[in-house]
């Protein structure tokens, strides 16, 4: 599962953030060796003045382990209004452009909504032209001696049936994804506010679905150590405990 973090990258002349992020893998780093193609010429301007200094922009991970993308680009907002931003919000110190970086939303929509009434048939005819190239509407067409490759992948037929006792073998080294078993499964406890507590290791979502909660409300009340004042999760408090048990990594 892919889980994402929010970061900020560090002035370290003043130890300020300049920049709030969200990303995963290496998204962070990027910033700061690849350069190329210029996005945000604030950022790359206040990063080319803190080398023309011989210094070096740092890194910080402020949230970690998202599980939630659009959680994660709700609490990247929040950091980025909670600092502002140069020259849109009074006091602002960061070079972001938007308070929200979520890619829009296109499903829907026509051409003239998307694109405008005057650049709507341009594309339109690109789209056309792209697909006459790649042999018309649909999908791509197969010629019959990839499909009789295909078929004997999907069946076995070339390398032959995998054997039970192979099989056998992959069940008894299979790892669960989740759950109970998962030595990373978090040991969660919810407090009501009559002080009924409910348990959980792993799957946090399918215990606060079984209560009537919400899943993104109770992760932000977690990432944020708070309890919600409102909806259907007020009042309720939220916490983690490390396993006791022998699975704990």
């Amino acid at each position: 599962m892919t889980t994402y973090y929010i970061y900020a990258l560090i002035d370290p002349r003043n130890s300020q953030p300049f920049y709030i992020g969200k990303g995963h893998g290496s998204r962070a780093k990027t910033h700061l060796y690849n350069m190329s193609v210029v996005r945000n010429i604030h950022k790359e301007n206040k990063i080319n003045a803190i080398r023309s200094e011989g210094l070096e922009p740092g890194i910080i991970y402020l949230v970690e382990n998202i599980e939630d993308e659009s959680l994660a680009y709700d609490i990247e907002s929040l950091y980025i209004k909670h600092y502002g931003r140069k020259g849109y919000d009074p006091g602002g110190i960061l070079t972001n452009i938007c308070t929200d970086s979520r890619p829009p939303n296109h499903k829907g929509k026509t051409y003239e909504e998307i694109y405008g009434v005057e650049r709507a048939k341009e594309q339109k005819e690109k789209r056309a032209r792209l697909q006459r190239e790649r042999g018309g509407y649909g999908p791509k067409q197969h010629s019959e001696a990839t499909k009789k490759l295909i078929g004997e992948k999907g069946t076995g037929r070339k390398y032959g049936p995998c054997p039970e006792s192979r099989r056998q073998k992959i069940r008894e080294n299979r790892t669960p994804v989740a759950g109970e078993d998962h030595p990373l499964s978090k040991h969660w406890q919810l407090t009501s506010p009559s002080g009924q507590i409910y348990e959980q290791v792993g799957d946090l979502g399918g215990l606060c679905k079984k209560l009537n909660l919400s899943y993104a409300t109770m992760q932000k009340a977690y990432y944020y150590n708070r309890i919600p004042k409102s909806g259907t999760a007020k009042g309720w408090k939220i916490e983690s405990f490390k396993r006791l048990d022998n699975s704990q990594s």
